[in-house]
């Protein structure tokens, strides 16, 4: 059995935040800091009041936020996840995969490839 997510951020939005309140169980909570994937489409309400979602929206912070954050991550030793890791040459690939939303974590983008495409 599938079971969906208690809380939930988000930092894109876009098209896939829809999706977001598909996966987020009843009660559930999403956060949402950015909309790097644009403007949130076809939002459906009757989702959100049935299974009585939260959706707050947050800016960053303050520096003095930031620094805690980072104080927290390093403390407890907080990893992102990393879907791929491509070097600068394949950095159209890397555009392409997070395009079509295949990625799950980050794609990073080796820069010490940079001097070797110059």
């Amino acid at each position: 059995m599938v079971e969906g997510f208690d809380v939930i951020i988000d930092s894109a939005a876009g098209s896939g935040f829809t999706e977001l309140t598909e996966l987020a169980n009843p009660g559930g909570r999403i956060a949402l800091f950015g909309r790097t994937a644009g403007t949130i489409l076809n939002l459906d309400p009757k989702l959100i009041f049935w299974k009585q979602l939260s959706i707050h929206g947050t800016t960053m912070g303050r520096k003095e936020e930031f620094m805690k954050m980072i104080d927290l991550v390093s403390s407890k030793k907080i990893n992102p996840v990393i879907d791929s890791i491509y070097s600068t040459q394949e950095i159209n690939s890397a555009f392409d995969k997070m395009d079509k939303g295949k990625q799950f974590g980050k794609i990073v983008i080796d820069m010490d490839t940079f001097n070797d495409n110059i």
